[in-house]
């Protein structure tokens, strides 16, 4: 009994002794397989509070606590705060504020008391549970490596451009790049501005354009600056201005806040300004840091749906195929060539590149200045492809990722209203064709075969297309917009006419490649070689001049060629006349006219009553009275009472005999010359008048 009692007790006193210690490896162990959602903060942690602080002091605010803690560590002012840390940064959208870890708002209150750049008594803000993760996730900070190229943010004056890495610090903080100086020389310096250190003048900031991008000169900086430049001929090593330049870049030692290291994405121009320079005379381009460099520029480049791409690293590298699908940074691909033909692969885009043949038939799609230039592949070398442009045939050099194989046969071909091939102003002198569209400029040839580059603010206006535009050859004959023609002596070009302008000839030749096929010849130096829609066109035939003539257009009815009448204005002298139908379904009818148009008119028919439009050449007219046929627009004849009948009585009817040979409210007629009297029964006063005249 004793003895079972001894042992009872004993095991008591192992399981006190032991058992903290296995409950604390339980809970070790638990710990490493608990999900991280279990681990979030909860009510029962302390508190985040956001406390204003001086804008870009956010990291010695944080050293200044850090060493706060630090002495009062063990004595009785020990601060009451967990940590406190910082979210600053220059892009950074929490730059401006601490954040500090606490139970309790007045413990944080205590802890700040008296700190520098740091503002407890404005008011705090108390960051949510659900957003302290977000919080504190922390994100990598890039590596640069020696000759990696990144992009520039300030000065304003360099933003954006592209610059090398040529040495890293220790540290990682500050690198020294060199980058392809923007140097006026002076030239726009103001003489009234203040002196800086360097004893130059100070330049204003100017809302103008950058100077552009040129290699160090120490010719033009001797120019206007010899005072400011120092430095060795032999070494190639200038100081100008307080900075350094070597073999032409300018070298500086920056912060890598100052610096753009994601998406730099450069361009095959901007690489080749780094280019080292071997001893043939060749460019070397560094394609290791090339690479590097595009690394994460390749995510951004689009993949579609049959796309022959290769993947050039991993464990799948040398894979050729073509794309099947694209989800996000997958890209699903059937192989076609390789240790897995046959197969469907999914593999990252930053390990695939575009693949291209000769001969392939693509067009530029972005990251260059060649954007949407349409060539034929001619040579590939590496991640390059040099392809042979279908407007210039002139080469252009890219990266294999910037091209897509292409369904046209051209560019855009359009900047805003213009177009290739359009007829446009310059002056009021000079006329010019488009024969090439930029991106944002016009390659145009002028009247006298001279080409030059415009922007579309230079151009007057855009003439329009005459398609009706008409000319003669030097044999005399007829030429108009696409008949084919051909140089009379010289290189004997021919070509089909697109424009016509005064004496000159804007001709496009498909098989010759300069200037789209566009030559300008005049007139009087080509002969036609065949007629558009198959005119018949002889050498010894002179044009029809009955075709150029518009009066001889306005009477095509003519089959006499007989021009028509003049035109008369005023009152139509048929309105009134006693007419015939001698066509049409009222054949025959007798009626007056009671209205006309320039073709048609309005009879009033004596046998019905009712009115009918006729047209003019299907009436007769006739004299009411003799019925004989008479012409209403006739000089001589009479309409009505006039023509051959004469007044009674002296004096060419002005005597008192009433005229005769009139009727009705017609206007009786004297003689030609006289005014017809405007009633028979004079006045007192007229008599009178007459009788004091003779």
């Amino acid at each position: 009994m004793e003895a079972s009692l001894d042992a009872e007790k004993q095991a008591e006193i192992l399981r006190q002794r032991y058992a903290n210690k296995n409950r604390s490896g339980r809970a070790i162990g638990d710990s490493a397989v608990v999900p991280k959602r279990l681990l979030l903060p909860s009510v029962d942690d302390p508190s985040i509070w956001a406390v204003r602080c001086k804008e870009g002091k956010e990291r010695e605010a944080v050293f200044s606590i850090m060493k706060r803690i630090e002495e009062r560590l063990g004595t009785k002012d020990e601060l009451a705060i967990t940590c406190a840390f910082e979210r600053g940064g220059t892009q950074s959208t929490m730059k401006g504020f601490i954040y500090v870890e606490a139970q309790r708002q007045a413990d944080i209150m205590v802890a700040l008391d008296g700190l520098m750049n740091v503002y407890p008594r404005t008011k705090m803000m108390l960051v949510e549970i659900k957003e302290m993760p977000d919080l504190l996730r922390v994100s990598k900070t890039p590596s640069l490596e020696p000759g990696a190229y990144v992009r520039l943010r300030r000065p304003p004056k360099y933003a954006g451009d592209l610059a090398q890495v040529i040495d890293v610090t220790d540290t990682g903080l500050e690198v020294r790049v060199r980058y392809v100086p923007r140097l006026d020389y002076g030239l726009h310096d103001d003489a009234n501005a203040p002196a800086d250190a360097f004893g130059a003048k100070r330049k204003r900031a100017t809302a103008g354009p950058r100077p552009p991008q040129r290699l160090f000169s120490e010719v033009e900086a001797k120019k206007r600056h010899a005072k400011y430049l120092q430095g060795r001929p032999d070494t190639k090593t200038w100081n100008y201005l307080g900075d350094e330049y070597i073999n032409g870049y300018c070298e500086k030692e920056v912060k890598i806040q100052t610096l753009i290291t994601k998406d730099v994405n450069p361009t095959l121009e901007e690489v080749t300004r780094f280019a080292s320079g071997a001893e043939d005379g060749t460019e070397n381009l560094d394609l290791n840091a090339l690479a590097a460099s595009l690394k994460a520029s390749t995510a951004n480049a689009s993949y579609l749906p049959g796309d022959v791409i290769e993947v050039y690293e991993g464990e799948q590298k040398g894979v050729i195929g073509k794309a099947v699908s694209v989800q996000g940074d997958i890209v699903t691909m059937a192989v076609s060539e390789g240790d897995l033909k046959g197969q469907t692969i999914e593999v990252p885009v930053k390990g695939l590149r575009k693949r291209f043949r000769e001969g392939d038939h693509v067009k530029v799609i972005g990251g260059s200045r060649f954007r949407d230039e349409v060539g034929m592949v001619v040579k590939i070398v590496e991640d390059r492809v040099t392809l042979l442009s279908d407007q210039g045939n002139t080469e252009i050099t890219v990266f294999s990722k910037d091209l897509r194989e292409a369904s046209d046969s051209g560019g855009s071909g359009s900047l805003g209203q213009f177009e290739l091939w359009d007829l446009v102003q310059l002056d009021p002198s000079t006329v010019a064709c488009v024969v090439k569209v930029d991106r944002e400029s016009l390659v145009v040839l002028d009247q006298n075969s001279q080409t030059r580059m415009v922007m579309p603010s230079q151009i007057s206006n855009k003439l329009e297309r005459r398609k009706h535009a008409v000319a003669t050859d030097r044999n005399g004959s007829e030429i108009r917009v696409d008949d084919v023609v051909k140089e009379f002596g010289g290189e004997t070009r021919s070509g089909k006419i697109i424009h016509i302008h005064r004496a000159y000839l804007f001709l496009r030749n498909s098989a010759q490649s300069e200037n789209a096929g566009v030559f300008v010849a005049r007139t009087t130096s080509v002969a036609t070689v065949s007629a558009k829609g198959g005119r018949v066109t002889t050498s010894t035939a002179a044009p029809d001049l009955n075709a150029m003539n518009p009066a001889m257009k306005r009477n095509p009815a003519g089959s006499n060629g007989s021009m028509a009448p003049p035109k008369t204005f005023g009152r139509d002298r048929s309105i009134g006349q006693t007419v015939t139908i001698r066509r049409g379904p009222y054949k025959g009818l007798l009626g007056i006219v009671k209205e006309t148009t320039d073709t048609n008119a309005r009879v009033e028919l004596h046998t019905k009553n009712k009115t009918v439009n006729v047209p003019k050449d299907a009436l007769g007219f006739k004299d009411r009275i003799s019925g004989q046929t008479i012409d209403p627009n006739s000089r001589g004849g009479h309409g009505g009472g006039r023509g051959g009948y004469t007044p009674r009585g002296g004096r060419g009817g002005i005597g008192g005999a009433t005229p005769g040979a009139w009727d009705g409210g017609r206007t009786p007629a004297t003689g030609v010359e006289r005014t017809p009297a405007w009633n028979t029964a004079r006045s007192e006063f007229h008599n009178c008048l007459l009788r004091f005249c003779y």
